[in-house]
C-alpha cells in the first residue's frame, strides 16, 4: 500500500527520480557538457586563424570562447574530470574528449598538429601548447606598449589604423586586471585608460587631420575614443568625395576650353589646300569668294593683289629706300672732321689772350684742342 502511495505521490508532483549512476536522460542531455549535438563532428573548424606560434594569445582566446559556446570548456581547464572506467559516464566522456581534441587539432598549423596528435586528452594538449607558446606577461606587455607607441596611420585608412590599435588595447587589457570597488576608484581608473587610448589614437594620425584633432582636444570633457573614431571616419569620407568633385569640375572646364580652342578642320578638294572649304575657295568658280586676275589670267586673286603686276613697284620702292639710305650715309661720311691745333698755333693763340688768363689756360698745355670748322683763325 505504501508503494502505491509513493507512486501516486511522484506522479502528482510531475517529477521523475533520476539515479546518479545511470546515464543522463534525454530531457537534461542538452544542458550537460557530455551532450553532443548531431551537428558536432570531428571536422568542425572553430577558429578561422590556426595557431602558428606568435598568435597564441589571440588564438587561445578564440578557442576558449568557441568551446565555452559549445559547453566544452571544462575539458581543457580540468573542471570536467575523467570519470572512473567502471562509471556509466566514462564512454560519453571519452567521446566528448575525442571530439574536443579533434577541434583543437583542426585549429593548429600542420607542423604543430603533428606534435600533439598522439596526446591522449584535450587538457594535456592545451597545457602543452600553453607551456610552449605562451609568454610571460611582462615581456609581452612591453612588446604591446612599444607597438602602440610606434603605430601610426601612414598610408592606412582610419578604419584600418583604428582596428590594429584596438587589437593592441584589447590584448593589453587581458594582462592587466582592475580591482572592482564601490568607492569610485575603479571608474576613475577606467576613465584614465579611456583618455590614454584617445591620446594614443590621436597621436598616430597623419598631419592632414590636424584641424579635426585640435578641435577634439579643445573639447571639455574630451570625447571618447569611439566618438573620436566616428568623427574622423566621417571626415575621411568627406575628404574622399572632394577630389572627385574637383576632378570632375576640372575635366569639364578642360573639355569646354578644348571645344572652344579647337577650330574645325577644313580641306578644299578643289585646290587641294588645307584651311578653307570648297564653298569658300577663291579659285573655285562656283564659290562666292571666287577671284580672277585679268593681268596674269590666274584664279585666286585680283589685280590689286597680283604679285606679277605689283612686284616691280615694290622693287622700285625698295631700291629707292636703298638709294636714299646710301645718300644719307655718303652725306654723313663726307662731313669734314673738326681741325686740330698744332703746338705753334696754340702758342700764337695763347699770346693773343690777356696776360691775366695765362695761368688758367696753362692747365691745357700739351692738350690738343678741337674746334668747329667755322672757327676762323685769322680773326
Amino acid at each position: 500500500m505504501s508503494d502505491t502511495a509513493s507512486t501516486a505521490s511522484s506522479k502528482s508532483n510531475g517529477k521523475k527520480s533520476i539515479n546518479k549512476d545511470t546515464p543522463l536522460s534525454t530531457e537534461y542531455a542538452a544542458s550537460s557538457p557530455l551532450y553532443l549535438h548531431h551537428f558536432d563532428n570531428p571536422g568542425v573548424i572553430l577558429v578561422t586563424q590556426p595557431l602558428l606560434g606568435d598568435n597564441y594569445p589571440t588564438w587561445s582566446r578564440a578557442i576558449r570562447m568557441a568551446l565555452d559556446a559549445k559547453n566544452k570548456l571544462g575539458f581543457i581547464d580540468g573542471s570536467i574530470a575523467k570519470p572512473e572506467d567502471a562509471s556509466t559516464k566514462f564512454h560519453q566522456w571519452t567521446r566528448c574528449n575525442s571530439m574536443v581534441l579533434s577541434w583543437i587539432v583542426n585549429a593548429l598549423s600542420p607542423e604543430i598538429s603533428n606534435s600533439v596528435i598522439y596526446t591522449a586528452t584535450a587538457r594535456e594538449v592545451w597545457d602543452d601548447l600553453r607551456e610552449r607558446f605562451s609568454q610571460k606577461n611582462a615581456p609581452r606587455i612591453f612588446e604591446i606598449r612599444r607597438a602602440i607607441a610606434n603605430h601610426t596611420q601612414g598610408n592606412s585608412s582610419i578604419a584600418s589604423y583604428y582596428t590594429i590599435l584596438k587589437g593592441y588595447w584589447d590584448e593589453l587589457s587581458s594582462y592587466i586586471s582592475l580591482t572592482s570597488c564601490t568607492c569610485g576608484a575603479s571608474q576613475s581608473s577606467m576613465n584614465h585608460i579611456q583618455e590614454e587610448h584617445l591620446m594614443q589614437f590621436l597621436a598616430g594620425l597623419n598631419e592632414s587631420y590636424f584641424g579635426v584633432r585640435s578641435n577634439m582636444l579643445l573639447q571639455d570633457p574630451l570625447p571618447t575614443v569611439n566618438r573620436a573614431y566616428s568623427l574622423l571616419l566621417q571626415d575621411e569620407r568627406q575628404r574622399s568625395l572632394q577630389p572627385v568633385i574637383t576632378t570632375s569640375l576640372d575635366q569639364s572646364a578642360m573639355a569646354a576650353n578644348r571645344q572652344q580652342s579647337q577650330k574645325p578642320f577644313y580641306h578644299c578638294k578643289f585646290c587641294d589646300i588645307d584651311g578653307h572649304s570648297e564653298s569658300r575657295c577663291r579659285k573655285n568658280p562656283a564659290s562666292k569668294n571666287y577671284m580672277f586676275c585679268t593681268f596674269c589670267d590666274t584664279a585666286g586673286h585680283t589685280q590689286s593683289h597680283c604679285k606679277k603686276k605689283n612686284g616691280t613697284a615694290k622693287t622700285n620702292s625698295s631700291s629707292s629706300r636703298t638709294t636714299s639710305t646710301g645718300s644719307f650715309i655718303a652725306a654723313t661720311t663726307s662731313t669734314p672732321a673738326a681741325p686740330t691745333l698744332t703746338h705753334e698755333q696754340y702758342n700764337q693763340l695763347i699770346a693773343m689772350l690777356p696776360s691775366g688768363k695765362n695761368n688758367s689756360m696753362a692747365n691745357f698745355a700739351g692738350n690738343p684742342l678741337c674746334f668747329h670748322s667755322s672757327f676762323n683763325l685769322s680773326s
